[in-house]
């Protein structure tokens, strides 16, 4: 698992390490990494400072729930910009505006 300290996880309970493993970055696109990554180095952290309890083991879930909807906000800004990319271009054997005008067909 790509994560910035993964130490702690060993040593936690099983509980903690299942939820911990959705941390993992590596297998993501560069900027959905990068919006993950910081989520997997409070995670690590929580693990580090937190005693091992139930309680912690939600905490863990909650971040990975705050995880997953920014790693899919990335993901929906970048659709976004997709589309509208998409929606500017013009091919470029269509007739342009000005085209239009010139042959007698405005």
């Amino acid at each position: 698992m790509d994560t910035p300290n993964t130490l702690p996880v060993l040593h936690a309970h099983p509980a903690i390490q299942h939820v911990f493993q959705f941390f993992a970055f590596d297998h993501l696109p560069p900027k959905l990494a990068a919006m993950s990554e910081s989520f997997a180095a409070v995670a690590a952290e929580l693990i580090t400072r937190a005693p091992m309890s139930p309680e912690t083991t939600v905490a863990l879930r909650h971040l990975l729930i705050a995880k997953d909807s920014a790693v899919r906000a990335v993901l929906d800004h970048e659709r976004e910009l997709a589309a509208a990319e998409a929606i500017i271009e013009v091919p470029d054997d269509e007739p342009q505006p000005d085209d239009l005008g010139s042959r007698g067909l405005a």
